[in-house]
């Protein structure tokens, strides 16, 4: 299988360089219709699209005729063609917030970074970003991994959790899993990470950030509570900043 750096695409109408390729596009027959507006009397031009072959055709005898009908007729100019067969088309990332797991190597230890994106390639930007402003010598990003159902709790209010950075060693990274009833009467689970002295006080601490993400809570409690190795939850408004600079540069 040949990658897409192997691919050669041609735009042409010269009918020897068609034959035994692929349409990298699909082709377009367009033109121009013009009516007279029945209420204004205004005549209005509507640009029309019909789709004549489908983007990954191969083009061989019939195909290849139907195309020089095409050129004879005026409906196309050219064609797109590729060496390779390709029909699916890429829409984007998703645009969902998720958090993500990111794994580096630094002077030969490793270090564990949580963080939320959209996608890995700003997951990816994140990470750098953060690294290099962080941390001097040279790195490598081994893993970067999605966690859909995880929910990142940062900048703790709680007087117990705001110690003196000499007692930050005290605390540690917890992954809580909570059962949860709110004013509604909805039971549900959810999954945080949290950094904090013990489970308990990362239990008050997620019910602290649910109330400033407006959530009504009736009870909670930990079904499951565990350590896991992190370094650090990068900060949230960083990773944001860097999603609307991403969706910024996409947009124009």
């Amino acid at each position: 299988m040949d990658t897409k750096y192997d691919e050669i695409i041609t735009r042409t109408s010269n009918p020897a360089e068609m034959q035994g390729k692929y349409l990298k596009e699909n082709l377009l027959h367009k033109w121009v219709e013009e009516f007279i507006h029945e209420d204004t009397g205004e005549k209005v031009s509507v640009e029309r699209t019909e789709i004549l072959m489908e983007r990954g055709t191969f083009v061989d005898g019939d195909v290849f005729a139907k195309i020089l009908f095409y050129l004879d007729s005026g409906d196309i100019e050219e064609v797109v063609l590729t060496n390779q067969y390709r029909t699916a088309v890429f829409e984007g990332f998703s645009g969902n917030y998720n958090a993500w797991i990111a794994v580096i190597e630094l002077a030969a230890k490793k270090k564990i970074f949580y963080l939320y994106a959209t996608n890995i390639l700003t997951a990816t930007n994140i990470v750098q970003d953060y690294v290099e402003q962080k941390f001097s010598g040279i790195y490598r990003i081994i893993s970067l991994k999605q966690s859909n159902s995880t929910q990142l709790v940062k900048n703790l209010r709680r007087e117990y959790e705001t110690d003196a950075p000499e007692n930050e060693i005290d605390k540690q990274f917890y992954k809580i899993t909570l059962n949860i009833i709110n004013s509604v009467g909805v039971m549900y689970e959810s999954e945080f990470i949290v950094k904090s002295k013990d489970a308990e006080s990362g239990k008050v601490a997620i019910e602290d950030f649910l109330k400033d993400n407006k959530e009504e809570l009736v009870q909670t409690s930990i079904k499951t509570a565990k350590t896991v190795p992190c370094n650090n939850i990068i900060d949230i408004d960083f990773c944001k900043r860097h999603e609307l600079k991403y969706r910024e540069i996409n947009a124009e």
